[in-house]
C-alpha cells in the first residue's frame, strides 16, 4: 500500500513539474510578423495574435519601440461599434494569469493617432477575458471620429480577475480606462493623463475620464490603487451608475476639467464618488453601493476635489487631503427618489485633511453623517508651513522604479505639525500616539542597517564600585552584514580611535530589525550581561502603544517596561517617535536610532549597578543626527580615554611583525579574555591565559596579514592592537 502510495505522489510531483514548465512565453515587437512563431528571435507583430498562441500560465512580452498602429491594424469591430486594435477575450484560469507584459526595462507604446475609423468607437484594448494581466504598455493618440454623444478609450474593461498595472494612457481623446463589467479587478499604478475629446459635441470633452468604474450587479470588488490622473477633460475618477461598491486607495487627481493650458472643459471633479444620474427607481440598485474612497490626494480640480455627484446615501472618506479646488469636499446627495438633492447624509468622514479650497465643504448635513477628526470639525489653524512641500510640480515626476508613485514631499506633514497625530484610530497602520491627518503618515524610521555611529558615555550616578569607572565608547555599523542562524544580520563595531577608524574597528555583535520594527541584538556587550553570538535577544521594540509591556533582553530579571507615553522629536529634518517608560522615566527609545541612554544600555544598568549612560551623539552616512545637549562635543571625555586605550605603555607585543610562530604579550594587569581577530572583526581564536601578566600565544599556523589582538582585563575594559603576521622563517 506504501508503494502505491509514493507511486501516486510521484506522478502528482511529476505532473505538477510538467504543468509549471510548460507555461510558454512569446514576443511581440515593432519589427515582429504574425507570420512568424512568436520566439524572441522571430517575434509576432500584435498583441492579438500573440493572444492566440498563449495558453493559461504564459507570458506574452511586448518589446520596446513604438508601435505606429493605422486602421490595418483593427483587430476586431465589436457590436458593430467598437473598433478595437487588440480584443483580448481568451481566459487564463485563477493561478495561471496568462501575462501580456512590458518586456522587463523596455518601453513599448503604441500610438493611436492615425486609427480614425469613421462613426466608429476606437478602442485600444478591449477586454472580455478573465484571469490575465496587462503590464507596462503606453497607450497614446486614441482618437474620436464621431461628433455626437461617443466615447473612445485606451482600455475599455469587461472581465473579472484581471489585473492592470503600471499603464500609461495619454494625450488621447478617449478616456484612459474604463472598466463596465465584471469583479475582483486591480488597478494599480496607472497613469492616465493629457486626454480631451475635442471632437464630439462641440469638443468640451465631457465624456472623458481618466479612469471609470462602472460595475453591473455581481461586479464586487473592484479596487483602483497607485493610480494617478490629471489634466482629463471632465473627471479623474468616475464612479457614476457603479451598481456595486469601489475602492479606489491611494490614488491622485490633478486639474480635472482643464486643458493642458487651463482652458475650462467638462465637470472637472477629481473624484466623482457616486451617483446614479437620472435611472429610474426601479433599475436602482439594492442595497446602494457604499464606496471608500482612502489615502487620496485631490489637487487643482476645477470643481470638487472628492464629490458624492448626488449618491443616494453615504459613501466612506478616510485619510484623503484635498489642496486648491473649487470645493475641497463636497457631499451631495440625493434623495431614494433620485431626483431631490439634499445636503449629504451617512457619509462616514473620518482624519481629512484641505487646506487653500475656495470652499472647504459643501452641501453636507453634519447631524446625518458621521463626521469626527476631519480638518474642518477639529479647532485646528492651518498654513503652509504644516507641509513640507506644496510644490504641485512634484505629483507629474517619474514614478519610482517598482511602478509606485513618486516619493515625494507634497502635503507630507511637516515637523511640529499641529495636523500630527489628530486622526482617528479606524483600523489602519500609523506610527506614533495617533493616526495624522491626510493621506500622509508620518514615515516610520527603520533601524540604520550600515553608516552609523553611535557616541556614548557610561559613567556612575549613585555610587562607585569596581568596575563603575566612566567609560566612553563608540558603536557603528559600517557596510557590512552577516548571516547567522539563517537571519540576516548588520555587523556592529566598537571604534577605539577619534575620529573612527575603520581599520582598527573590533566586532562586537550583529543586530538587525524584523518587519514588526523589532530590534535583536546578538554578540558581545560592554558588560557583564547575559548576550552570547548565537542566541538573539529583542532590545527594541518600535511598534508598541501606551499600555503595552516590554521586556528588554538584557533585563536579567523579570522585570518589564511599561509604555506611558509617545511623542514626537525632531530629528535633523526629520520627526520621529519617541518612547516613554512609566516605571523607567529615565529610559526613552527614540524611533531609528535606540536608547536616549546608549545603543546598548538598558534600563536595569541604573538601578542594578549606578552605572549611568547617556547617547551624546548620532551620525547617519556622516551627518550628525542628534547631539545631546548636555554634551559640548560629541567625543567630550572621549579622546583622552581612546588615546591612553591606544598608546597605553603598559601594553606590549613583541614580535610585530611576526614570522617566529609565536608572540609574546606582556601587561601591568590581570587579562580576563585573549582574543584574535580577523580583519573582518571575526574572533577566530580565544587563547589560555595565565595569572601571570606575561603571555606567550602560538600563530604558527595562521594565514599571513592583519589581524588585532583584543586583550579584557577584569574590570571588563577592552584593548586592542594590531598584529601583522608574516610567512615563518
Amino acid at each position: 500500500m506504501m508503494k502505491f502510495l509514493f507511486k501516486i505522489l510521484l506522478l502528482l510531483l511529476m505532473c505538477f513539474q510538467w504543468t509549471e514548465s510548460s507555461a510558454s512565453v512569446y514576443y511581440v515587437a515593432v519589427d515582429g510578423n504574425d507570420e512568424q512563431s512568436g520566439t524572441r528571435e522571430f517575434p509576432l507583430a500584435s498583441i492579438q495574435k500573440a493572444q492566440e498562441y498563449a495558453s493559461p500560465g504564459d507570458t506574452v512580452y511586448i518589446r520596446g519601440g513604438e508601435y505606429i498602429l493605422t486602421e490595418e491594424n483593427i483587430s476586431r469591430v465589436h457590436q458593430n461599434l467598437f473598433a478595437c486594435i487588440s480584443f483580448l477575450d481568451k481566459s487564463g484560469t485563477p493561478g495561471n494569469l496568462i501575462k501580456y507584459w512590458a518586456y522587463p526595462g523596455e518601453n513599448p507604446v503604441f500610438d493611436h493617432s492615425a486609427v480614425i475609423p469613421a462613426n466608429k468607437r476606437n478602442v485600444g484594448i478591449y477586454v472580455t477575458a478573465n484571469y490575465i494581466h496587462i503590464k507596462g504598455l503606453e497607450i497614446k493618440g486614441i482618437q474620436v471620429s464621431i461628433t455626437t454623444h461617443t466615447e473612445s478609450y485606451c482600455i475599455y474593461s469587461w472581465g473579472n480577475h484581471n489585473i492592470f498595472e503600471g499603464l500609461s494612457l495619454h494625450d488621447g481623446q478617449g478616456t484612459g480606462l474604463r472598466h463596465r463589467k465584471g469583479g475582483n479587478n486591480l488597478f494599480l499604478n496607472c497613469d492616465a493623463y493629457n486626454n480631451h475629446d475635442y471632437t464630439s459635441e462641440g469638443g468640451r470633452g465631457g465624456n472623458t475620464d481618466g479612469f471609470g468604474c462602472h460595475p453591473h450587479a455581481g461586479g464586487t470588488g473592484n479596487v483602483f490603487r497607485g493610480c494617478r490622473a490629471w489634466f482629463n477633460s471632465d473627471d479623474g475618477y468616475d464612479l457614476i451608475g457603479a451598481m456595486e461598491e469601489v475602492v479606489i486607495d491611494s490614488c491622485w487627481a490633478m486639474y480635472a476639467g482643464y486643458s493642458t493650458s487651463f482652458s475650462s472643459l467638462g465637470d472637472g471633479n477629481g473624484f466623482k464618488a457616486g451617483g446614479h444620474a437620472t435611472l429610474s427607481v426601479e433599475k436602482l440598485p439594492d442595497p446602494i453601493p457604499r464606496h471608500t474612497v482612502k489615502f487620496c490626494l485631490a489637487v487643482g480640480n476645477k470643481a470638487s476635489g472628492f464629490y458624492a455627484n448626488h449618491h443616494i446615501g453615504g459613501i466612506n472618506w478616510y485619510n484623503n487631503s484635498a489642496y486648491r479646488n473649487q470645493y475641497n469636499y463636497n457631499m451631495l446627495n440625493r434623495l431614494s427618489d433620485n431626483e431631490t438633492d439634499v445636503p449629504g447624509y451617512d457619509h462616514v468622514l473620518k482624519n481629512n485633511l484641505g487646506y487653500k479650497g475656495k470652499t472647504e465643504i459643501r452641501s453636507i448635513d453634519y447631524a446625518q453623517c458621521d463626521n469626527t477628526h476631519n480638518y474642518f470639525d477639529l479647532d485646528l489653524s492651518i498654513s503652509k508651513d504644516d507641509f513640507l512641500s506644496l510644490d504641485e510640480a512634484l505629483l507629474i515626476r517619474p514614478r519610482e522604479a517598482d511602478g509606485s508613485l513618486p516619493e515625494v514631499d507634497f502635503m507630507k506633514l511637516s515637523s511640529g505639525s499641529d495636523l500630527v497625530d489628530k486622526g482617528l484610530d479606524i483600523g489602519f497602520l500609523f506610527h506614533y500616539k495617533a493616526p495624522d491627518l491626510g493621506a500622509y503618515e508620518l514615515s516610520y524610521f527603520a533601524f540604520p542597517e550600515s553608516h552609523a555611529l553611535w557616541y556614548q558615555y557610561y559613567y556612575p550616578e549613585n555610587y562607585q564600585e569596581e568596575g563603575n569607572e566612566a567609560e566612553s565608547m563608540i558603536f557603528g555599523l559600517q557596510d557590512q552584514d552577516t548571516l547567522i542562524n539563517g537571519l540576516q544580520y548588520n555587523q556592529v563595531f566598537r571604534f577605539y580611535s577619534e575620529p573612527p577608524d575603520p581599520s582598527s574597528a573590533v566586532y562586537i555583535g550583529a543586530i538587525r530589525e524584523d518587519d514588526n520594527q523589532r530590534v535583536f541584538y546578538l554578540g558581545e556587550h560592554p558588560f557583564s550581561y547575559p548576550v552570547t553570538d548565537t542566541s538573539e535577544i529583542m532590545i527594541y521594540d518600535f511598534s508598541v502603544n501606551v499600555g503595552d509591556t516590554i521586556r528588554e533582553g538584557l533585563f536579567t530579571t523579570n522585570e518589564y517596561l511599561v509604555v506611558s507615553e509617545m511623542d514626537t522629536i525632531p530629528i535633523g529634518e526629520t520627526i520621529r517617535k519617541r518612547i516613554h517608560f512609566e516605571n523607567h522615566a529615565d529610559t526613552k527609545w527614540i524611533e531609528g536610532i535606540g536608547n536616549e541612554r546608549g545603543l546598548l544600555f538598558y534600563s536595569g544598568e541604573l538601578l542594578n549597578n549606578g552605572l549611568w549612560g547617556d547617547l551624546s551623539c548620532f551620525y547617519q552616512d556622516g551627518v550628525e543626527l542628534f547631539h545631546n545637549q548636555n554634551y559640548d562635543n560629541c567625543v567630550e571625555g572621549i579622546s583622552n580615554q581612546i588615546s591612553q586605550e591606544i598608546n597605553d605603555p603598559d601594553i606590549k607585543i613583541f614580535p610585530n611583525p611576526c614570522s617566529s610562530g609565536f608572540v609574546d604579550i606582556e601587561v601591568s594587569f590581570e587579562l580576563k579574555s585573549i582574543q584574535l581577530l580577523n580583519i573582518e572583526g571575526q574572533v577566530i581564536r580565544e587563547f589560555q591565559r595565565s595569572k601571570e601578566y606575561n603571555h606567550r600565544i602560538q600563530t604558527g599556523n595562521l594565514e599571513p596579514g592583519i589581524y588585532i589582538l583584543k586583550l579584557t582585563n577584569s574590570r571588563n575594559e577592552i584593548y586592542t592592537r594590531k598584529l601583522v603576521i608574516n610567512t615563518i622563517s
